[in-house]
């Protein structure tokens, strides 16, 4: 059997990583896939953690001729990067965090504007649904397409989401008929796309504020 040799800058790395994965799989094991029969992200990750552990805690056996080894020199987070993108999972688990933490904050307006196939240049946001109304409404006659009207709000995963409260064309407005029950009380919106993935889609820099 081949002896891998593990510096202690990786198996710092690789500790820091088994906690992180530990905490993750606590925390999120209560959670149930929305799939049948579909294994959650945590219960993936809880069967690859006792290999993690035994990597680290393997002690490698003594080589019967002496090896010359130079440790790795981690001169930049691009170093670590490159460390975590050898195991697909891993990375998967990472970009999956960072798409969570980008969900989880707050935007700064209540209501978002913007059209119906999302190939506008750019959307608009609002605290005031008055405006976001009649804005939405100006846009659809003016260019004879179709605009929703949604307000943005935190889902039971506290990532904020757009729901649609109804939409604007050349006719009029159509109010959504689908059911949102935010835990107090019920109102008709549907459940649309989170407020970050819209946010990318048209870029930071083109979310326009209605005066």
């Amino acid at each position: 059997m081949a002896l891998v040799n593990i510096t202690d800058k990786e198996r710092k790395v690789l500790t820091n990583i088994y906690y992180w994965l530990e905490n993750y799989i606590d925390y999120f094991s209560r959670f149930e896939s929305v799939e049948p029969d579909e294994e959650t992200d945590a219960q993936m990750f809880s069967k690859m953690l006792p290999t993690l552990k035994g990597l680290l805690n393997k002690k490698g056996e003594k080589q019967k001729t002496k090896v010359v080894y130079k440790e790795k020199e981690y001169k930049d987070f691009n170093d670590i990067l490159a460390l975590i993108d050898s195991n697909s999972n891993l990375r998967g688990y990472i970009d999956t965090k960072v798409r969570f933490a980008r969900e989880s904050i707050r935007p700064l307006y209540k209501y978002l504007v913007c059209d119906v196939g999302l190939h506008d240049v750019c959307c608009w946001v609002t605290n005031d649904i008055g405006k976001a109304m009649e804005f939405a409404a100006a846009k659809a006659k003016e260019v004879n397409d179709a605009y929703y009207v949604c307000a943005i709000l935190k889902d039971c995963n506290d990532t904020y989401k757009a729901y649609i409260e109804g939409v604007w064309d050349a006719d009029g407005y159509n109010e959504c008929e689908d059911i949102y029950y935010d835990g107090t009380h019920q109102k008709k919106m549907r459940e649309y796309l989170h407020f970050d993935y819209i946010a990318q889609r048209f870029g930071y820099d083109n979310i326009k504020a209605i005066e």
